[in-house]
């Protein structure tokens, strides 16, 4: 092991260590104190339980691209890495500055006791609207508060928060959030409206979603979504473990679409189908939300959007969905509306067919019958539960009149959806 180490911890108990070599690869090794903890788990369906090092670039780099999966991608890593002064390559050091609070139930932390007790600074109105410009919590942090050390994956920014009764707080150093705040796109209209319509009208078809709603302050928009990786025991915030399919499967987060070499949705459906404790509920739901994508023109959703949630008892199951949006409300010269995660080989909705589905179906070893009664239920509801939605939107927040975007976008793949079964 390397002189330069950080520790790995959940919830107070001491995990393991990283390093990195002369190439910045990062190993990992589970600590004798974790392999001999009563309530010991192994990280990731990849790094098994083991007295052995998962040595750095060892196993397809399989600890270092773990471990990577937890950090910002694109502009929201650039911006950090500018920030802390931090090579945009360097996984390691991004690790040790900012991945104290991480999706799932890993902290991170260089060779020092793990925090405990959580510490937040409470936002007024105008720190919040500070945040929310500038999109760093650094802006709002006191002097002699310990610096916010927060880490959540995906291209868009977003920021780990506490939201009780109303007030938002920042985390400090290793502190523990409750939701995540999802700041609107700096050059793309409408989005955090939009995610939430959609998620809502997932949540009226009765998908499992985390919980989610639409927030203004002054000119700003934004989502606040409940971390379904935070629950309360005993008065005292405790983090549950995650992993999304890209770590499940050993992918980098950089080849999480299927194009590049990332799981595709057959891949996702062994991932279940081998590791959930409960598949026969979790496979159904999984090619319901690949139906959902479709018909909502969710474009957008690889590899990454789909995560394993364990349970305190050791369960293991499909993650409540989250980023769910209508990609396909925007024009396709901003966003590609061909589908991450193809049908039967194919990923443009104007040309996937029945035949498409049913590939699709011999891919997964699984009954055709399921796929259609899926596709057929859900065409026949989704206009009246994105109608509930948007009334149920518009009764909080007011008038939207650009849900009819998103409500034509759902018409024109509801009717290639029924045109292909005919």
């Amino acid at each position: 092991m390397y002189d330069d180490t950080l520790n790995v911890w959940t919830n107070g108990h001491h995990v393991g260590y990283l390093w990195c070599n002369e190439h910045s690869e990062i190993g990992f090794q589970y600590s004798d104190e974790w392999l001999e903890n009563p309530i010991r788990f192994p990280v990731s369906k990849t790094l098994p339980l083991q007295t052995e090092a998962f040595e750095p670039g060892a196993n397809r780099h399989i600890a270092h691209y773990y471990f990577a999966n937890l950090l910002p991608e694109a502009d929201s890593r650039n911006r950090i890495c500018r920030e802390k002064k931090i090579s945009v390559d360097n996984d390691f050091a991004l690790l040790r500055a900012i991945g104290g609070e991480c999706a799932g139930a890993l902290s991170i932390s260089p060779n020092q006791p793990h925090q405990l007790e959580s510490e937040y600074r409470q936002l007024n109105d105008e720190e919040l609207t500070q945040l929310l410009i500038n999109r760093n919590p650094s802006v709002v942090i006191k002097e002699g508060d310990n610096p916010p050390r927060l880490s959540l994956a995906g291209a868009q920014d977003k920021a780990p928060i506490k939201y009780q009764d109303g007030t938002f707080y920042i985390p400090l150093d290793n502190s523990i959030s409750t939701h995540i705040l999802k700041y609107r796109l700096r050059d793309v209209n409408h989005a955090p409206a939009y995610e939430t319509i959609i998620m809502w009208t997932a949540e009226e078809l009765k998908m499992e979603v985390c919980a989610i709603d639409y927030f203004t302050q002054g000119d700003e928009s934004f989502t606040l979504s409940k971390r379904y990786d935070r629950v309360q025991t005993d008065n005292r915030l405790t983090r549950l473990h995650q992993e999304d399919f890209c770590q499940a499967s050993g992918q980098s987060s950089g080849s999480k679409y299927e194009h590049e070499g990332g799981p595709s949705f057959a891949e996702c459906l062994n991932l279940i189908r081998e590791h959930s404790t409960q598949p026969l509920k979790d496979i159904p739901r999984l090619i319901q939300w690949q139906v959902f994508n479709y018909l909502v023109g969710n474009s957008d959703a690889h590899a990454k959007n789909l995560s394993f949630l364990y349970g305190q008892d050791h369960t293991t199951c499909l993650s409540p969905f989250y980023d769910l949006i209508a990609i396909h409300a925007w024009p396709s010269h901003e966003f590609n509306h061909d589908l991450a995660l193809s049908i039967g080989g194919e990923t443009s909705v104007h040309n996937i067919r029945r035949k498409h589905w049913e590939q699709l179906a011999d891919e997964c070893n699984t009954s055709f019958k399921l796929f259609n009664t899926t596709i057929t239920r859900l065409s026949e509801e989704i206009i009246d539960a994105f109608d509930q939605a948007q009334n149920r939107f518009e009764t909080k927040h007011g008038k939207y009149p650009s849900f009819q975007q998103v409500k034509a976008a759902l018409i024109k793949n509801q009717r290639l959806l029924k045109r292909a079964f005919e």
